[in-house]
């Protein structure tokens, strides 16, 4: 799935349906995090493995990992919610 999709669940259907070529919050939040997501990330591990070598950087990918599914466990599907209420 990809994240533009994933951020348009997230709005009402009114919300997003929006005259051709305007812009919208959704696509500023999906930028910035690509943003974000593609300038720190090597940053910091850069930073890591230069600093306490090869092997933290599997001890950051691991981190990320369980951040990641600590995150997944506290959301819920919302495939069957009525989003026009």
């Amino acid at each position: 799935m990809r994240r533009g999709k994933l951020f348009r669940t997230h709005f009402l259907r009114r919300c997003r349906q929006v005259r051709p070529g305007a812009r919208h919050a959704a696509g500023l939040s999906y930028n910035l995090a690509a943003i974000t997501d593609g300038a720190f990330a090597p940053t910091i591990t850069s930073a890591l493995v230069m600093n306490f070598g090869i092997q933290t950087l599997g001890w950051y990918l691991g981190a990320m990992a369980v951040i990641a599914l600590v995150a997944l466990v506290f959301f819920r599907e919302s495939k069957d919610v009525d989003f026009e209420q």
